[in-house]
């Protein structure tokens, strides 16, 4: 990383805040320094670093954007998937890294926190921010959309429609349900039921999705108290 830090420093626009390949350190720069951009190296510093990115969505802070770096395209779609900011190829040249962060900077994309998901009927667009979605809730090919605010948009399409196009942390619990994880606050096993900030009742779950169960309660009990 230390050509990164070499050729944006000089520019007097960005500050480096830190920089390590232990996990561990990178989540303690993130919690304390809340850093705008990271660049990630996505081939060897973490084992599984699209999981890494999708559990910085579980902190209680600005998310940072990404910029992957990979010796290969290969990972290109994995990091689109899991909303990379821009991908670059190792080594990444001077000018590669000074578009990238400068584009970064004069906000082509970072005005949105969260992406946009369009739901249409007909000639009617609707787009609804991610980041404020609660939950999903399926009925046949129709599905309805359960917002932060207490709204309820529907959608004229199946539930694995939407759940494909969503972001890696819409996770299925049921055959009726998707969730945003972000939102989980209390997982109950033995009633079957999680419940979600901002929304008075539970949302049941089926052991059919108990691995996207666990897979919530494992990243919450990783960085709990």
């Amino acid at each position: 990383m230390g050509s990164i830090k070499n050729v944006l420093g000089p520019t007097g626009r960005f500050e480096c805040l830190g920089c390590t390949h232990d996990p561990d350190t990178a989540i303690a720069l993130l919690l304390t320094k809340q850093p705008d951009l990271i660049f990630m190296n996505v081939d060897s510093i973490f084992k599984n670093p699209f999981n890494w990115i999708t559990e910085l969505r579980l902190y209680n802070i600005p998310l940072p954007r990404v910029i992957a770096l990979s010796r290969t395209r290969e990972k290109a779609y994995p990091a689109i998937k899991h909303q990379c900011f821009d991908y670059l190829l190792c080594p990444p040249s001077a000018p590669d890294i000074l578009k990238a962060a400068l584009k970064f900077r004069k906000g082509a994309h970072n005005h949105m926190r969260h992406p946009l998901l369009c739901i249409h009927s007909y000639r009617d667009y609707r787009y609804l921010d991610t980041g404020e979605i609660l939950f999903l809730k399926g009925d046949n090919t129709n599905t309805d959309f359960h917002m932060a605010g207490g709204s309820v948009i529907g959608g004229f399409d199946t539930l694995k429609t939407f759940g494909d196009l969503l972001p890696a942390h819409f996770l299925r619990i049921h055959k009726s349900y998707i969730i945003n994880s972000h939102y989980v606050e209390r997982i109950h096993y033995g009633k079957t039921r999680c419940y979600l900030k901002d929304h008075p009742l539970p949302i049941p779950f089926t052991r059919t999705f108990i691995k996207n169960i666990d897979t919530i309660q494992a990243r919450l009990l990783k960085f709990a108290l």
